[in-house]
């Protein structure tokens, strides 16, 4: 099991800080792990301290212990995917958002007004989880850092997958070379840069400054504004750098509220954002960097027993490289769909909502299967046989030739081999074969009609045409 810790630079990415292999995750290991990284950082009783975890087994009691006064938080991401499996639908999803990032209690009590309004049991369980561990209306500040997600912990799990798979020594050894790389590449990010701030804050800042049309600001005594938005009116303190709405405490990010009073006094931006989001902070947090190191082949002879990896525990089911990803997330290659609306349906019974290995029910008969391949042509209804036209390069020749045989009565020849019979008294002319009619074959509409005639009457007829059609 691979135990990490990880942090946040001065642009708001992901900074790792340590990082240790282990038996098992569970108190112990975890008790172990965060004493040495307390004892680095100089965490001591945690006062200033946030920790965001993702409930792992053991770790919130293992921060509670060797630091008491330090703030834990859980990840309201892994909450609700818990919490969803018994409240489901896209408006209780909504309320779960919208309670979670209220930054004031009032706002935060009207949501679960109509949390409450929407589904009573669902506010139960909701209140159940604690809200001071993962709602902004509770979270503390000072931390200058709002999130309530341990996303940034999910980033550098997706980050080291394939050294994962590899033995111990090379995996390590791996994370350290990718590591090391990353450490000199964001070290350069803001070499050149003249902003003071960050790339990431400055694109933050932007977009807050477009909302912040909105609001209007009345100055007060003593730098203390308020800001009315619609029908909500909040009080900022530029001098303590403080809003009613929480947002710019939580942060350290001027919230819309707040620049729009710094708008209306023409101040500049940039020193209102807190000092960790700065130039300064950034080139301090990459000034230490990982060092080269040889190849193992020059590493140094320690004397006693080898170092081994511990114990191998193989689980059941095949091993897992990639996180198991929740139903409605999106796949990262963008080749998979979502499984969002999918019900299942049992191949034994035909029925919805289970597979077959649950399947208590009598095997359903099948409805038959349909024919593969493609349909026949139609059929004629006379004979059932395939009605055959003539070729489109014979339609303008066998049009004048049936002009040809209506001029006598009888059997007609033509010229190209096909032959026609007018009866006497009739006007029309029947097909009798030939080479412009399909392969020879005859319309079923020819034979019987050639058929009810007798065979006096088509001798007659054949002496007449022979005189007057003089063949």
């Amino acid at each position: 099991m691979l135990l990490c810790a990880v942090g946040r630079d001065g642009n708001n990415q992901m900074f790792p800080i340590a990082w240790a292999v282990v038996e098992v995750e569970y108190e112990a290991s975890w008790t172990w792990f965060l004493t040495l990284l307390f004892i680095d950082l100089s965490v001591g009783t945690g006062e200033g301290w946030t920790f965001i975890g993702d409930q792992q087994k053991g770790l919130m009691n293992a921060v509670s212990c060797l630091s008491p006064q330090a703030e834990h938080r859980n990840c309201a991401r892994h909450i609700y995917a818990n919490w969803k499996k018994l409240h489901k639908g896209d408006a209780l999803k909504n309320l779960f958002w919208r309670a979670v990032r209220c930054t004031f209690q009032a706002e935060f009590d009207l949501e679960m007004a109509n949390l409450k309004e929407e589904c009573s049991k669902g506010y139960e369980d909701f209140m159940r989880q604690g809200p001071k561990h993962f709602y902004k209306a509770f979270i503390k500040t000072g931390t200058k850092c709002d999130a309530v997600d341990n996303n940034l912990s999910e980033t550098f799990n997706g980050y080291l997958c394939i050294p994962r798979t590899k033995p111990i020594l090379e995996m390590l050894e791996e994370i350290r070379t990718m590591l090391m790389d990353r450490m000199a590449e964001r070290s350069q990010l803001m070499m050149d840069q003249i902003d003071p701030i960050c790339p990431r804050i400055r694109m933050k800042l932007e977009k807050t400054k477009l909302e912040s049309k909105c609001c209007t600001a009345r100055a007060a005594m003593g730098n203390n504004f308020e800001v009315q938005v619609f029908d909500k009116r909040f009080v900022v303190d530029l001098v303590g750098k403080t809003s009613a709405c929480r947002e710019w405490d939580l942060s350290g990010i001027p919230c819309k509220h707040a620049i729009c009073c710094i708008s209306f006094m023409k101040f500049d931006i940039n020193d209102y954002v807190d000092d960790c989001f700065k130039k300064d902070a950034y080139e301090r947090c990459y000034q230490f960097f990982l060092p080269a190191m040889n190849g193992q082949q020059m590493w140094p002879k320690v004397g006693g027993e080898p170092i081994k990896p511990p114990p191998y525990r193989r689980k059941r089911g095949r091993e897992k490289k990639n996180r198991i990803k929740d139903k409605d997330e999106r796949s990262s290659d963008g080749k998979k769909l979502m499984k969002v609306g999918v019900q299942m349906r049992c191949s034994n019974c035909l029925n919805y909502g289970h597979n077959k290995k649950t399947c208590k029910n009598p095997t359903a008969s099948r409805p038959p299967k349909a024919k593969r391949g493609r349909p026949k042509k139609a059929t004629s209804a006379r004979d059932g046989t395939q009605a055959s036209r003539p070729y489109n390069r014979d339609s303008a020749i066998i049009r004048k030739e049936r002009a040809q045989a209506r001029q006598g009565y009888g059997l007609f020849m033509s010229e190209t081999g096909n032959s026609y019979l007018r009866m006497p008294g009739s006007d029309r002319v029947i097909d009798i074969g030939g080479p412009s009619f399909s392969n020879g074959q005859v319309g079923a509409r020819n034979v019987q009609a050639s058929q009810s005639q007798s065979s006096i009457g088509i001798s007659s007829s054949i002496q007449q045409s022979e005189i007057g059609g003089g063949l």
